[in-house]
């Protein structure tokens, strides 16, 4: 019910980030749009996780495939150096890229991409060496890349490890065979009935474009690893480290050890690693709202679990 004029509350969410909590006048004077701005289609308004998000109901909107080929192409995804902002405006604007199978074809438009300005054979030659290289890829990194809602490194990496167990064949197919079938993710960490809905949703909504990848990459088979002394534990990590280097060290310990690692604290979260346990951060309130024990980056090193 927003409008221009409105007064609302506001907080600094993880202290930081400006977080919109309530509108107090409320004069729903803002119209929302009916069509997209880019294609016109209808726009449609769907719930996400208890939010209200307006989204265009094509999926092949040029703005929408924009958005989703230059998250396919970012370092957690497929990670293709050099198709940056302007690169990718100009390759859709010729019709050489229209979704995710077309990049694995642009090389048959390699002579017209040394002639465009901003390219030239070297430059085009190493774009093109970067596609090929993406081709081998791991699991949870096509989760992020083909833009599930709500999938983020973290559950990508779950979801990926939870299919490794459950494959006797390309492990890429297995996750298409069970989200087509409507598969229950929500037992697995980070995962709620909304969300398993979703990535099943989202992959028979958009197989035309995810089931062409499965005859291009070369998806690497995960280690089954779940023999460790944290199998079956689920932790969370916040604020900063002190014996670690980065929290991508602490995080490669843990899985190590067959533990999972998932980015926010729910009721299926065993740890949380703070060094500070007093802090008022969401993550904190978390944890003591689900009862998730607290515990300190060294007592995770000397084992006080």
């Amino acid at each position: 019910k927003l409008g221009i004029g409105d007064t609302i509350g506001v907080i600094k969410a993880n202290q930081i980030i400006p977080n919109v909590t309530k509108n107090l006048t409320e004069s729903n004077t803002y119209q929302i749009p009916k069509t997209c701005p880019c294609c016109g289609s209808p726009t449609i308004i769907k719930a996400d996780n208890e939010r209200k998000m307006l989204y265009c109901s094509n999926a092949h909107c040029p703005a929408v495939m924009h958005d989703r080929i230059a998250n396919f192409a970012t370092r957690d995804a497929i990670n293709i150096v050099g198709v940056s902002e302007k690169r990718l405006n100009i390759l859709m604007e010729l019709g050489f890229v229209t979704d995710f199978e077309s990049l694995y074809k642009l090389k048959e438009h390699r002579a017209e991409l040394i002639d465009l300005r901003g390219f030239g054979e070297s430059s085009t030659d190493a774009l093109l060496k970067a596609i090929e290289e993406s081709k081998n890829c791991k699991l949870q990194n096509v989760l992020v890349a083909i833009g599930m809602p709500g999938i983020g490194k973290s559950a990508a990496k779950t979801i990926a490890n939870y299919c490794s167990k459950n494959t006797n064949g390309n492990v890429f197919d297995t996750f298409l065979q069970f989200a087509k079938s409507n598969h229950d993710w929500s037992a697995l960490p980070e995962i709620g009935e909304g969300t398993s809905n979703g990535i099943n949703q989202y992959v028979i909504d958009n197989i035309d474009q995810i089931e062409p990848l499965l005859h291009i990459l070369n998806v690497e088979q995960p280690t089954k690893n779940d023999n460790g002394e944290l199998a079956g534990k689920t932790f969370c990590i916040t604020g900063k480290l002190v014996s670690f280097p980065n929290r991508d060290a602490l995080v490669a310990d843990i899985e190590s050890k067959s533990g999972i690692v998932v980015s926010s604290v729910t009721a299926k979260t065993n740890y949380l690693i703070t060094n500070d346990k007093t802090s008022g951060s969401s993550k904190n309130k978390a944890a003591e709202k689900y009862g998730t024990k607290i515990i300190t980056e060294i007592e995770y090193i000397n084992g006080n679990l």
